[in-house]
């Protein structure tokens, strides 16, 4: 006979809402009802604002982990610097769940597909292995030719003509004294997006 709405708020912003009819004890007037569920709804409010905060916290905390972890290869001793370059994109490969990276040193973007310095993450087959190089250079060559992280689904490499397994990539130019100096890409063949701190890490690390 009666639908008593509420709608529940977190940090000003309507993120669902308690649809109430015979909740409570018959007893109960129509105002005690209506400032109980008031109530309830700002206690679930504020738990989400909680929740959210402690999520911020937690991503936080793992990347400065990840960047604490990719330092550490810097710092450490290696044979060669090739080594400890091809390590920490490895790492950073991993740290990223991408199925592969590779880092390109140009400073043109008609070449930086021609000097691709570590890829890691090596397919088996040679045709599927070529295939997929060829897509990392094109899309390095756009992050280069950018200067912008560039982001790629499915439908955007279909788009820009770049057809391979990948489903996701990822492109962030190196940028020393205003001047594009290669690339860092990334790529999986999930479903998987890349998200936020995806792109952090991977940001820093260009850096």
């Amino acid at each position: 006979s009666r639908v008593i709405i509420v709608g529940i708020e977190s940090e000003g912003h309507l993120i669902g809402m308690i649809i109430s009819t015979d909740l409570f004890p018959v007893e109960m007037d129509e105002r005690q009802h209506f400032s109980l569920l008031k109530q309830i709804a700002r206690r679930i409010g504020e738990l989400k604002h909680t929740s959210e905060t402690l999520e911020l916290q937690k991503h936080e905390l793992n990347r400065t982990n990840d960047i604490l972890e990719l330092r550490a290869i810097t710092d450490a001793r290696y044979d060669s610097p090739i080594d400890m370059i091809h390590e920490f994109m490895t790492t950073l490969q991993s740290k990223t769940a991408s199925r592969r990276a590779a880092l390109y040193i140009s400073t043109s973007a008609d070449n930086v597909a021609r000097n691709s310095f570590v890829r890691s993450g090596t397919a088996t087959n040679p045709n599927v292995e070529r295939q997929l190089c060829q897509a990392e250079d094109a899309i390095a060559t756009k992050a280069h030719a950018t200067m912008r992280t560039q982001i790629f689904n499915r439908g955007d490499l279909l788009r820009h003509g770049i057809r391979s397994f990948l489903s996701h990539a990822l492109a962030v130019p190196l940028v020393r004294k205003g001047a594009t100096v290669g690339a860092i890409c990334l790529s999986r063949e999930t479903a998987d997006e890349y998200h936020e701190a995806d792109i952090e890490i991977v940001q820093w690390a260009a850096d």
